[in-house]
């Protein structure tokens, strides 16, 4: 095995509720987790057993949720609670590094399994990765909060078989990110709090607006709502805290910042991040494949248009003459 990237990187493994399983990265919020997360979300589902109910992908984490009466069926019809070989969904040996954490309550896990909006201020780029310095590490992790014949013992020697000899110089840094423009009005009633935030800045609106349009986003993780995306990347001249008081409706394709973070409303709701902007894009439709118009990886750029051009999107979206979906362009993928 190559060493370098390729050899033994040190993941977490422990238990969220009952009924999943978390892997996580060391290391921040970064292309790097990304790329990690990218490998490990690919592996899991190439080998996916029917009990594998959903998939939950955070910033540095990917949580497996499963039926555990599934799963003891599994292992009856195994042979069996002390049966797993490697050999049930795919054989190797468990080469990982797994740093060894004990179980958590579901309320303080569950929050590192889906981002809310009370997360991510201040996410940096991923350090390099520690590494495992010994099997007895890996040992102490088997056995930390897994009770061996459990179900959640059985998800775990599943995960690292799946896992086991995970290359990361295998095509991963060879991705291609897809590149999405998104029209946006800023300011006025589409972006109430812009001119907070630009004084924040010390700058004028027309030079915030001009400074968020020049950066390019990464979709790190959807989550809080169907379609919100968590985009990392923001200026961080333009950084500002959430508002001392949320507001009970912010309304759909609203565009926002929290810390570090920019995000966008894909659904009216209510939201505490500071609002600078509105797209007439629908982030989220249930009769769309995929549903959500953003994926984890992807990159975003913003473009101003004024508001008769915001208006004539909204109303060819409304009518039917245009519909509001991706178009391959010399600049990125064009909505």
């Amino acid at each position: 095995m190559r060493e370098g990237l390729a050899a033994r990187e040190a993941y977490e493994l422990y238990p969220l509720g009952e009924s999943a399983a978390v892997v996580r990265w060391p290391g921040g919020a970064g292309e790097r987790s990304l790329q990690l997360l990218d490998l490990t979300e690919e592996r899991l589902k190439a080998a996916a057993p029917p009990w594998v109910t959903e998939w939950v992908r955070a910033y540095t984490s990917l949580t497996v949720f499963y039926d555990p009466w599934l799963v003891y069926a599994e292992m009856q019809r195994s042979g069996g609670p002390k049966a797993w070989r490697g050999d049930v969904h795919g054989a190797g040996a468990l080469e990982l590094g797994v740093v060894p954490r004990g179980g958590r309550e579901d309320g303080d896990a569950r929050k590192e399994a889906g981002a809310d909006l009370g997360q991510g201020e201040g996410v940096s780029d991923a350090d390099e990765l520690s590494v495992s310095e010994s099997g007895n590490q890996r040992e102490e992790g088997r056995q930390d909060g897994e009770n061996e014949g459990t179900p959640y013992a059985w998800v775990c020697a599943w995960i690292r078989d799946a896992l086991c000899g995970l290359d990361l110089a295998e095509g991963v840094f060879a991705r291609k990110a897809k590149t999405v423009l998104i029209p946006a009005l800023f300011g006025g009633d589409a972006g109430p709090d812009l001119r907070q935030v630009a004084e924040r800045a010390g700058l004028a609106p027309e030079e915030a607006i001009r400074l968020y349009c020049s950066g390019v986003y990464t979709v790190h993780l959807i989550g809080f709502l169907p379609g919100f995306p968590y985009l990392g990347g923001l200026p961080s001249a333009l950084a500002a805290p959430r508002l001392a008081e949320p507001r009970a409706v912010v309304p759909a394709g609203s565009i926002g910042i929290a810390g570090l973070q920019s995000g966008i409303y894909p659904v009216e709701s209510p939201g505490g991040w500071q609002l600078i902007g509105r797209t007439p894009l629908r982030l989220f439709d249930a009769e769309r494949a995929p549903a959500s118009l953003l994926q984890p990886g992807d990159c975003v750029r913003f473009e101003a248009v004024t508001e008769q051009e915001y208006g004539e999107l909204v109303r060819e979206a409304a009518e039917g003459r245009r519909r509001l979906e991706q178009t391959e362009g010399e600049e990125g993928t064009r909505l």
